[in-house]
């Protein structure tokens, strides 16, 4: 077998930047990616682990660990949708399954744990105020059980503005209101009430590309408001409504989220939400405004009867694009002149050619057999003097330690001759 070794002059690595795009449409719960329906069974988001899809509950595949497996698989060492947290005396197998070291009620003794592969990834909206207590669940191990306790603060917080202030501080060099407590602006948004989209790396990659975000806000189908961050610094600019040219938002690109910060109502003559009837809360109706972006996306909004929510009306658009780097590397390999033309496959040799092998010496010596090969140059209408010929069908390659990494298979095989050379050009995704 022909091995070759790449230089430094056959290696290439590049990377192609790409910017995948999305419009997302937001109803009634249900989340449209790109005008594609959601998947049955779920609300709607981007479609992942296609080795699931057009299987039944009965067939599909999933996670598994088996409960006698050694400790260090229990461990997130790689990711694995099954395995939450698991520790020497407190671990979390599934929503409210929690097991000790002490207590192994919810943990079967014999067979498999097993979970399953989310159908796809959703985005959420989150409407967040600034709270004083808060309440918290926690497994004791003194008395192996679940308890409930309350949290007071020492101050009043939005706790989810509060975990973001870090990330959004490298955005200050891009505009003043990326500052949460910002004297200029006469706001702080730690203490304030945002309206949040989470919106998963799954979507947008590395980051979500500048300029490119938009939040359309419809009232039965006409489009009342609309926001963007065309000056590609963050801010989303209100570019419908009742307040156009005001910054009602921010935009954190490699985080994913979105922050709605403004408290302004855009019902017009025509969109005026008590004709609409449109409850995004319990109780009245209420005036369409940014805080309410989104709702029923995965929030914990009910509609429907008893819900004393109606909002039929009311529907929201998204669009955005994401940035993706895809590394790729291509392998220049050659097929020099007067190599690769002998064959050790079977059909090389020409049938009923082989002479007897025979021993030599005392016996300690044995030749093998001679072989003619076939002229694969002759046919039954034309002859031809001999001429070694291959046909190179694929290419293997291996690393440092003579590991096959890789096979490239040709379409077609390709005819090799001694006087003929060949570079073949191999690309792979890294």
């Amino acid at each position: 077998m022909y091995r070759y070794e790449f230089t430094d002059e056959q290696i290439f690595t590049n990377r192609i930047k790409s910017y995948p795009e999305f419009n997302l449409f937001m109803y009634l719960g249900n989340l449209y990616v790109n005008k594609q329906a959601p998947k049955s069974g779920t609300n709607g988001g981007l479609q992942i682990y296609n080795i699931n899809n057009n299987r039944d509950s009965s067939t599909k595949v999933y996670p598994f660990i088996n409960v006698k497996a050694q400790k260090e698989d229990f461990r997130s060492r790689n990711p694995n949708p099954m395995i939450k947290l698991f520790s020497e005396n407190f671990g979390y197998i599934g929503p409210n399954q929690f097991i000790s070291s002490n207590n192994f009620g919810l943990f079967p003794s014999e067979g498999n744990v097993t979970s399953s592969y989310p159908d796809v990834v959703p985005i959420t909206r989150r409407y967040t105020s600034a709270i004083s207590s808060f309440s918290k669940t926690y497994y004791d191990l003194t008395t192996s059980a679940i308890e409930t306790a309350t949290v007071t603060m020492t101050t009043t917080l939005n706790i989810t503005a509060s975990a973001l202030l870090n990330s959004a501080r490298k955005y200050t060099k891009y505009s003043k209101h990326f500052e949460f407590n910002s004297t200029a602006l006469n706001r702080n948004i730690l203490t304030s009430n945002i309206n949040y989209v989470f919106v998963p790396r799954a979507y947008y990659g590395s980051t979500i590309k500048k300029g490119t975000v938009i939040l359309d806000y419809y009232i039965t189908g006409s489009k009342i408001a609309s926001c963007h961050d065309k000056n590609e610094n963050g801010e989303l600019i209100e570019t419908t409504g009742s307040a156009t040219g005001d910054v009602v938002g921010i935009v954190l690109y490699d985080e994913g989220v979105i922050m709605l910060t403004a408290s302004h109502t855009f019902d017009g003559a025509a969109f005026v939400g008590t004709n609409n009837s449109i409850q995004y809360v319990s109780g009245s109706p209420s005036a369409n405004a940014w805080r309410y972006y989104g709702t029923t996306i995965n929030d914990g909004t009910i509609v429907g009867a008893g819900s004393n929510r109606t909002l039929a009306s009311a529907s929201f658009g998204l669009g955005f694009k994401g940035t993706n780097y895809i590394n790729t590397m291509t392998l220049l390999a050659t097929a020099p002149k007067g190599h690769l033309n002998h064959s050790n496959n079977p059909t090389y040799k020409k049938s009923g050619s082989a002479e007897i092998g025979f021993v030599t010496g005392s016996g300690t010596h044995y030749s093998e057999a001679s072989y003619k090969i076939n002229n694969v140059v002759t046919s039954s209408h034309t002859s031809a003097s001999f001429e070694k010929v291959t046909y190179i069908s694929k290419i293997n390659i291996y690393d440092d330690k003579d590991n096959l990494v890789g096979i490239a298979s040709m379409a077609k095989p390709v005819k090799k001759t001694e006087d003929k050379e060949y570079i073949f050009k191999l690309k792979l995704d890294i």
